[in-house]
C-alpha cells in the first residue's frame, strides 16, 4: 500500500521567497558592517585556517582584494604582537566558545591597524569556523595616548604650581586622614622629605596657635563642601607661613577626598592694611549710588556696604551687614557654583552678567544678578573685591513663563516611547546634521544627547557614524514616508525599527522630523513564523515513509528522500514533474489512483 500525502505548499513558495529577501537583507548586513569580518576554518590541530568569507571592510582594511584573501590564513595578516599564539586561541575558542583579543592587521603595504578581535566557534556544514569581528582601535589608542598625555600635563601644573597643594582622604565619620598626595611647592616650603609629609596630616604642619581652629574647618568643609580661610603653616626649621587655603570637597575614585590649595599670603597682609585705609575713599564714593554696592576683603568678609545693598537683603543698618561672608547671602543651593565664580573673578579679574539667588536675612530668596571687580595691590595680587548686585525679580518672572511652555513641550518630547530625531535637510536636498533627539533615541544609542549632537574632530556628526537615516527623494514630494531600517547602537545590537518621517520648516529651514518605533516583537513575531515552517518541513524530510505530492495532474509537485529511495532515484529533485505512472508500477496505478481517491473524498 502506499500512501501519498497532497499538500498545498503555495504559502511555503512565499516563504521561502521571503527567506531568499532576508538572505540577501543579511549580506547585505556583512558587506556593509563598520567592522572588519572573517570567517575561516579551525584546523585538526587547532590553528587558524584558511579564510572561506570576508565582508567588504576587510578588504579595504588589509588592501587585498577578496579572492587573494581566501587564498591565505590570520597568519598572514595579523600581528599578535607576542602576546598569544594562533594554537592558544584555537585552545581557548574550544574551551570557552569565544575570546577577545587585541592585535594589528597588516596591510598588503606593510602598514599596521590595532584592532580588537572578537572570535567565536560553531560548527557550518558539519566543519569547525571562527568567525571574527575586528574594530578599528585606532581612535582609542590615539584617545588613551591624549589621556596619558593630559596626564603628565596635568602632572607638571600640579608640581609647578606656585601655590602648595594637599590632598588627603575624609572618613566615613568625617575624619581627615593623613596626606596622600602633596605637591612639589608643599615639600619645599615645609622642608620635609615626601616619605615624611605622607605620614603626616594637616594638624602636624599647622602652628601651635592655629591648631585649635582645625576641627571647626574641617566640619565646615564637610557641612559646605569647601571653605576658604587663613592660617599658618608650620615647616620644618619653625618658620611660620602665612597662608590662604581654599579646600574643597568631591569624590576622587568613589572616596571622598579634601583638596587644599595654599597661598602664601606674606605680602597679602600688608596689603591689606592698605585696603583698610583706602575704605573710607570707596565709601564715599558709592554711599549714594542707587544701586547695591559691597566690598569685601579677599577672603570674603563684607568690609563696606551702601544702603542700597542694606535694602536689598533685607538688612537694618549697613554695621550688622559688616563682617559676614558674602557666600552666606547667596542661597544655600549656590554656594558651590558662587564658590566657582569667585575663582573665575580671581583668575580674569571680573566678572558680569552672573545669575543667583539672593538671599535676604530673614531667608527669602529673590533672584540676583551679580557684577564684581577684583582690587589688586601695586604688584598686582587681589586683596579684595567689589561687586554690584541688582534684583531681576520682574525679568525673571517673564522668563519663567515662557520656560514653563517650553518646558510642556519638551516633556511631552522627552517622554515619547519612540525615538525621536530632527535633522537639517541642506540647500542640496539632503539630510544634513542632527538638530535634536529625545531620551528614548539616547537611550537606544547609548549616548549622551550632547554626544550626538557633537561633531567630532574630523568635522563628522556622531549620529552620521552610527547610524543611517535612509531619506530619498520622495519625502521631497509628498512631505513624509515611511519605511524600515535599523539602529545600532554602541555596543554593536542592531533593533529593527519603523522610521516615520515628515517633512516641515523649522526657524525658516527645512527640517526633517523621523519617529523611530521598535518592531523587534513584530519581527520575533516573523521569525517564529518561519521558525515553525522550517521544524515542519523537517518532519516531513526526515519522516520514515514516503511522501509524494502530486496535482491533479498526477504530476508529482513533492517527495521526501525516502520516497526517493523508495522509489530508486537519485534525489528526491529527480521525481518533481514525473507522473504517478513514471514511478508506480502499473499493476498498483489503478489501486494508487483509488485510494487517492478516497483521500479526496
Amino acid at each position: 500500500v502506499t500512501l501519498t500525502v497532497v499538500r498545498d505548499i503555495s504559502e511555503r513558495k512565499r516563504k521561502n521567497a521571503e527567506i531568499i529577501a532576508n538572505e540577501e537583507k543579511f549580506r547585505q548586513i556583512f558587506e556593509n558592517a563598520t567592522d572588519a569580518i572573517f570567517i575561516h576554518y579551525l584546523t585538526i590541530d587547532n590553528r587558524l585556517g584558511n579564510f572561506i568569507e570576508v565582508n567588504e571592510n576587510a578588504c579595504k582594511w588589509t588592501g587585498y582584494t577578496k579572492e587573494e584573501l581566501l587564498q591565505m590564513i590570520p597568519n598572514d595578516i595579523v600581528d599578535f604582537e607576542g602576546s598569544i599564539n594562533e594554537s592558544v586561541i584555537g585552545e581557548n575558542l574550544l574551551k570557552y566558545g569565544e575570546i577577545t583579543l587585541e592585535a594589528s592587521i597588516i596591510n598588503k603595504n606593510g602598514d599596521k591597524k590595532p584592532v580588537e578581535y572578537n572570535s567565536h566557534i560553531f560548527i557550518l556544514r558539519g566543519e569547525r569556523v571562527i568567525l571574527t569581528t575586528a574594530r578599528d582601535l585606532s581612535e582609542r589608542k590615539r584617545a588613551l595616548q591624549e589621556v596619558e598625555r593630559s596626564e603628565e600635563r596635568f602632572r607638571q601644573i600640579f608640581n609647578n604650581t606656585n601655590d602648595a597643594i594637599f590632598l588627603s582622604h575624609l572618613s566615613e565619620s568625617g575624619n581627615r586622614s593623613q596626606f596622600v598626595e602633596v605637591n612639589d611647592v608643599a615639600i619645599r616650603w615645609l622642608g620635609f622629605e615626601r616619605n615624611e609629609i605622607l605620614t603626616m596630616g594637616s594638624i602636624d604642619i599647622t602652628a601651635p596657635e592655629e591648631k585649635e581652629a582645625n576641627p571647626g574647618i574641617v566640619k565646615r568643609i564637610v557641612d559646605e563642601g569647601f571653605s576658604t580661610f587663613d592660617t599658618v603653616l608650620f615647616s620644618k626649621d619653625k618658620r611660620r607661613i602665612p597662608v590662604e587655603v581654599s579646600s574643597h570637597l568631591f569624590k576622587l575614585e568613589e572616596q571622598r577626598v579634601i583638596l587644599s590649595i595654599a597661598r602664601d599670603i606674606t605680602e597679602r597682609k600688608k596689603a591689606r592694611r592698605d585696603l583698610l585705609a583706602s575704605e573710607e575713599k570707596y565709601r564715599r564714593l558709592v554711599s549714594t549710588i542707587p544701586a547695591a554696592i559691597m566690598s569685601s576683603d579677599s577672603s570674603g568678609y563684607i568690609t563696606f556696604v551702601n544702603a542700597k545693598a542694606v535694602e536689598l537683603h533685607g538688612y537694618n543698618s549697613e554695621e550688622e551687614m559688616l563682617g559676614k561672608k558674602t557666600i552666606n547671602l547667596i542661597s544655600e543651593d549656590d554656594m558651590y557654583f558662587a564658590s566657582e565664580i569667585m575663582h573665575k573673578c580671581i583668575e580674569q579679574g571680573y566678572v558680569h552678567d552672573i545669575e543667583y539667588a539672593i538671599k535676604k536675612k530673614d531667608g527669602t530668596l529673590i533672584p540676583g544678578e551679580f557684577h564684581s571687580a577684583a582690587v589688586k595691590d601695586s604688584e598686582g595680587s587681589i586683596i579684595g573685591f567689589i561687586s554690584v548686585v541688582i534684583d531681576i525679580s520682574e525679568r525673571k518672572a517673564a522668563e519663567e513663563a515662557l520656560k514653563e511652555s517650553e518646558e510642556k513641550f519638551r516633556q511631552i518630547f522627552q517622554n515619547a516611547k519612540d525615538a525621536i530625531f530632527i535633522h537639517r535637510i541642506t540647500k542640496e536636498g539632503i539630510l544634513g546634521e542632527l538638530l535634536e533627539i529625545n531620551e528614548t533615541a539616547c537611550q537606544w544609542l547609548e549616548s549622551s544627547r550632547e554626544e550626538l549632537l557633537g561633531i567630532d574632530e574630523k568635522g563628522h556628526h556622531y549620529s552620521d557614524l552610527k547610524f543611517s537615516l535612509e531619506i530619498d527623494e520622495e519625502i521631497l514630494e509628498i512631505g513624509s514616508i515611511t519605511f524600515e531600517s535599523h539602529i545600532q547602537n554602541k555596543s554593536g545590537d542592531i533593533k529593527p525599527v519603523e522610521f516615520s518621517s515628515h517633512l516641515f520648516t523649522l526657524n525658516n529651514e527645512q527640517v526633517v522630523l523621523s519617529v523611530a518605533r521598535d518592531i523587534t516583537e513584530r519581527k520575533k513575531a516573523e521569525d517564529s513564523i518561519k521558525a515553525s515552517e522550517e521544524r515542519y518541513r523537517a518532519l516531513v524530510e526526515t519522516s520514515p515513509d514516503a511522501i509524494l505530492l502530486i496535482d491533479n495532474d498526477t504530476t508529482i509537485q513533492f517527495a521526501n528522500p525516502q520516497a526517493a529511495q523508495m522509489f530508486g532515484y537519485d534525489d528526491f529533485d529527480s521525481m518533481i514533474g514525473l507522473t504517478s505512472i513514471d514511478v508506480i508500477v502499473r499493476e498498483d496505478l489503478e489501486r494508487t489512483n483509488l485510494a487517492i481517491s478516497d483521500i479526496i473524498k
